[in-house]
């Protein structure tokens, strides 16, 4: 590694070489972190995975659940957009709009999360998760009054899309 440091192009341009794993040692503390429900040490940690290494699925996804978790909502939408601008990767985009979902619900912006919830059926059209909390959010809209307007998945035999449960 010393002698790399010397070479072009990355003497020129400051490029430095970091192996993985500073990266998978601050995310897993991360990612312990936000099972321990201490959200704000999350954050820390997951800042600097994502400083270390260029943002990848794991950590922005648990960085934007300690931040929902905090009800720092503005900077968990700021990942959820560079996500959905850059993902071509059809569980990431479904599960980034799951999160969107569920941050409007918290926002009570109702309609713009039955949106998020049925947009990332497009992408994950199995999402158990998706449909539980889709339901969740009729039953609340109905309870305050609402009729919402009501959206069910064609049926189909070809499964599109299979995301493991996150």
């Amino acid at each position: 590694m010393a002698t790399a440091r010397g070479e072009q192009p990355i003497a020129t341009r400051g490029a430095t070489w970091v192996p993985a794993r500073p990266y998978w040692l601050l995310f897993l503390a991360g990612f312990s972190a936000n099972e321990h429900e201490d959200y704000a040490q999350a954050e820390r940690w997951l800042d600097g995975a994502m400083a270390n290494r260029a943002p990848r699925r794991d950590a922005r996804s648990e960085l934007t659940h300690a931040l929902v978790f905090q009800r720092k909502f503005d900077r968990a939408d700021a990942i959820l957009d560079r996500t959905l601008a850059q993902s071509q990767d059809r569980c990431e985009l479904g599960y980034a709009w799951r999160r969107r979902g569920y941050i409007r619900f918290e926002q009570r912006r109702l309609d713009e999360s039955r949106i998020a919830y049925q947009k990332s059926l497009e992408y994950d059209p199995d999402s158990e998760i998706a449909r539980s909390e889709l339901e969740m959010l009729r039953n609340t809209i109905v309870q305050e009054g609402g009729h919402p307007g009501w959206y069910v998945p064609p049926a189909s035999l070809t499964q599109v899309t299979t995301c493991p449960a996150s």
